[in-house]
């Protein structure tokens, strides 16, 4: 490999089942490639960077990395591990003109994962209540915040996860679907 401006890290990997059944094999091999595969691609194209002293890494990661998810136990691990990482390059090297950052996907349509999260229609419209943004996002949607984290406008950000999930992790309250699907605004106690 010769020079090296942009590193996009989208390992993902996962056996979905309960914590319980899973293997220390499979644990590892998860680990292995999220987490691991991360940390090397980031050191392989980081050293280049810091020769040069600029570059940019933009790694994926999930929105289980905070919350957890049930049966997602080793992608959930990797997944917070490569958060804590992005954070830690970040502040290391930006300094020396390399910015080390995230993208968190929320639920992006593909036919992925048309086929293998929301594969019924009631699925997809429950999935769909729960996402302001009234929409699934889409892969642009997530090329586009790689390309600004990507881009030299970003200089000053290092060590950030750039959210981008039509805002369900910030503003995901049930009530306010509740009162849309009603078409009317209820008081919370009576008037005196």
């Amino acid at each position: 490999m010769g020079r090296v401006d942009v590193l996009v890290n989208g390992a993902a990997a996962n056996f979905v089942r309960p914590t319980e059944s899973l293997t220390p094999v499979r644990w590892r091999k998860v680990v292995d490639i999220v987490l691991h595969g991360t940390f090397h691609c980031c050191l392989e194209a980081g050293r280049r960077m810091l020769a040069r002293g600029e570059g940019a890494i933009v790694s994926l990661v999930a929105s289980y990395a905070w919350t957890g998810a049930p049966g997602f136990a080793p992608s959930a691990a990797a997944k917070a591990g490569v958060v804590s990482l992005t954070r830690t390059l970040g502040v290391e090297w930006a300094p020396r003109g390399v910015r080390v950052n995230a993208v968190c996907p929320g639920l992006i349509d593909t036919a992925q994962s048309r086929e293998r999260l929301w594969p019924e229609p009631w699925m997809r419209e429950q999935l769909l209540d729960s996402v302001p943004a009234r929409r699934f996002g889409t892969e642009l949607d997530v090329a586009e915040a790689v390309l600004y984290l990507s881009a030299p406008s970003t200089r000053y950000v290092a060590g950030e996860v750039l959210v981008v999930d039509g805002g369900t992790s910030v503003g995901g309250v049930p009530y306010l679907r509740f009162v849309e699907k009603a078409g009317k605004v209820r008081r919370a106690r009576p008037e005196k």
